[in-house]
């Protein structure tokens, strides 16, 4: 029988389980980019991957991100078409997972 992999949320503390083969880093990126992606239906927020304002005001009309169900700015989403920039690296998952304190 498996022993069943839990981690503690950093931000509320809540125990939760890990899927197999997902690293709490990826699972908690995972939640993070599905969160901001609802926000960005509710509130014109600034692009995830550059952190500029560049975003149009309906969400739906900007470049969407391979990484998954997330709008980037044009000039973001023509770039990662050529040339994809690993998540860790968009200006979003630099604050999530290094912030100042």
């Amino acid at each position: 029988m498996s022993q069943r992999r839990t981690c503690s949320c950093p931000v509320c503390g809540q125990d939760f389980a890990l899927k197999e083969g997902i690293s709490p880093e990826e699972y908690f990126i995972t939640g993070f980019i599905s969160l901001y992606a609802a926000r960005q239906k509710e509130e014109q927020l600034p692009c995830p991957c550059c952190g500029e304002n560049s975003m149009r005001s309906t969400v739906t009309s900007n470049a969407l991100s391979r990484h998954g169900d997330i709008y980037i700015c044009d000039a973001c989403g023509a770039e990662e078409a050529t040339c994809p920039k690993p998540i860790k690296e968009w200006v979003l998952m630099k604050a999530f997972l290094n912030p100042k304190n």
